[in-house]
């Protein structure tokens, strides 16, 4: 049947009997329906869908999906839901399960469901549930007809391009329609003005995959055919008789498997026995047994050796070197030095390590890395080194060279003696000694302080070459006065020797005393002090100081000054050995 809308179009209703019941509405249905109008279509569908309960709806298809009890077809439209905000998708009183909305707030799909409440379509999925097993591959189904092309519509007027909107989230994949068979070619129309090009639409629907046609049934591999019998194996024959053995031939003779060694390489070898602990050397003619004594250092000793033509050493211009638990010792150089624990000496007879009482040659040892001390006088450490007499010898005196037996020896000199130079070379060394005399020509006025403070004056600065040491002899006089006249007036001085700012407390200490008798008049008193010290390879300071220590509460003192023009005697003499 067929009923006509005078203001909103066609509406079809097509009523299909058969086994199906189905009820059809067609796409040429308007939007803009009234509401009464729309009213009384839904209670006639309604009706006709309680009618027959087992009938679906399809819009826009003759033949709605078996499966679904609403199809929709439509290759221009699409299926708009309710659209709302967040405020109202939320405050739906009691959301049915399943329930789909679109959110205008999030612009985004969205579903309710009893278990988990509204689920975004846009968001990331729930947490995945446990792996299910997976169900039967169900038979293909057969591919619906292909429905017909609907007559297309007057192209409209092209509107001016909007501006690009934001790219809305990408909504789940639909359903792919039936591919509509191809409607008649209309006629040509006329050609009309080329419009503007419009915006390309958008990209159709991949249609369905044809079903891949079942496979063919492998047919039967045959029967595999029968094993043949295994032969009887046959009875093993006997051992033939051992055929006679060969002659031993080239550097044997006589047979095997007993033949006799006669040659080496092709040259004999003699006939004589060898003794034990002999071995085969060739003459030039023959092999023939030897004891090596002349050939070779045997581990058992040798006899019968010659100086001219057997030694332990090298005949080319390298090195010989001694081992021991395969770590060097020792070390004869092409040029004759010989080191002992270092790999180039640089003398005749070089030894490097900790040792004690050597015995020297003048001139031919040099000493390194010597770890051995002694202790001299002062607190300064030298190396030991100990020589035993009469290995080396030196007689000479004085400074010329030669011998100068004499008792006396001239200034500024000592007996040479035997030493180690600069250079680590034991060698002849010849001391010298200097002298200084130094006046005390200034005094130190009202002193009240207890700290040792230098004397103007007396201090020398010593220094000694590289390789030696100084021994250094000191001799002072030093005076004091009392600043007071007053009676029975004390003060106490203390004098003490310091070298390198270091206070020398053997034998460079003194103190002394001044007291005014009872008449009054400042009273006076000299103290003689003397030191000795060794200095070592440097520059260094000595100098003599000294400081009020006690004595009458609030009084002073004058120490030092000019020994010829004063009482106040002020003088220092230094002897300086070097060695």
């Amino acid at each position: 049947m067929h009923a006509i809308h005078p203001y909103f179009g066609y509406l079809h209703l097509k009523f299909i009997d058969g086994c199906t019941k189905k009820i059809y509405l067609s796409a040429l249905m308007m939007i803009h329906m009234n509401t009464r109008f729309t009213l009384a279509l839904l209670l006639i569908v309604v009706g006709l869908t309680q009618a027959t309960a087992q009938n679906n709806v399809g819009i826009g298809t003759p033949n709605p999906d078996a499966s679904a009890l609403l199809e929709l077809n439509d290759n221009g439209k699409g299926l708009l839901v309710p659209r709302m905000t967040t405020l109202e998708r939320t405050s739906i009183a009691s959301p049915a399960n399943g329930l789909l909305v679109f959110d205008l707030t999030a612009n985004c799909f969205y579903y309710f469901t009893t278990l988990s409440g509204w689920q975004s379509l846009c968001q990331a999925s729930g947490v995945t549930g446990a792996q299910g097993n997976t169900g039967a591959i169900g038979p293909q189904g057969t591919i619906g007809a292909t429905g017909n092309i609907g007559p297309a519509g007057t192209n409209g007027i092209d509107g001016a391009t909007g501006a690009t909107g934001p790219t809305g989230p990408t909504g789940p994949q639909g359903i792919p329609g039936a591919a509509a068979s191809a409607g008649a070619t209309g006629a040509q129309g006329i050609q009309g003005n080329t419009g503007p090009t419009g915006a390309t639409g958008p990209q159709g629907i991949q249609g369905v995959t044809g079903a891949t046609g079942d496979t063919g049934i492998q047919g039967n591999t045959g029967a595999t055919g029968l094993q043949g019998i295994q032969g009887v194996t046959g009875a093993t024959g006997s051992t033939g008789a051992t055929g006679p053995l060969g002659a031993a031939g080239g550097d044997l003779s006589g047979t095997y498997p007993n033949p006799t060694v006669i040659a080496l390489q092709g040259v004999g070898v003699a006939a004589t026995a060898p003794a034990t602990n002999q071995i085969l050397t060739y003459n030039g003619t023959q092999w023939t047994p030897n004891d090596g004594n002349g050939l070779f250092w045997r581990t058992t000793g040798n006899s019968g050796t010659a100086p001219a033509t057997n030694f332990l050493g090298t005949t080319d211009n390298v090195d010989l070197v001694f081992r021991t638990n395969n770590t060097e010792k020792a070390r004869i150089l092409a040029n004759g030095n010989v080191g002992i624990g270092i790999a180039v000496p640089l003398q005749k007879l070089h030894i490097s390590g900790t040792y004690n009482g050597a015995t020297l040659g003048s001139g031919q040892i040099r000493q390194s890395n010597i770890t051995a001390a002694g202790t001299y006088g002062g607190g300064v450490t030298n190396p030991t080194f100990n020589i035993q007499q009469p290995t080396i010898r030196i007689d000479a005196f004085g400074n010329a060279a030669g011998f100068n037996p004499v008792a006396t020896y001239p200034t500024n000199s000592y007996p040479r003696y035997v030493g180690v130079d600069a250079n680590g070379d034991l060698a002849v060394l010849e001391p010298r000694t200097e002298y200084y005399n130094v006046i005390n020509t200034t005094s130190r006025n009202n002193v009240s302080s207890g700290v040792f403070t230098v004397n103007p004056n007396m201090t020398q600065t010593i220094t000694v070459p590289a390789g030696q040491t100084a021994e250094v002899y000191c001799f002072a006089s030093i005076g004091m006065a009392n600043t007071s006249v007053a009676p029975g007036v004390v003060n106490t001085v203390d004098i003490a020797f310091y070298a390198d700012g270091v206070l020398f407390n053997y034998g460079g200490f003194a103190r002394i005393s001044c007291v005014n008798s009872s008449a009054g008049g400042n009273s006076f008193a000299n103290q003689s002090i003397m030191a000795m010290v060794v200095l070592g390879a440097g520059t260094h300071i000595v100098d003599f100081r000294s400081r009020r220590n006690g004595g009458t509460t609030g009084e002073t003192v004058t120490i030092g000054g000019d020994g010829f023009t004063s009482a106040l005697a002020g003088v220092m003499n230094l002897i300086v050995h070097y060695r």
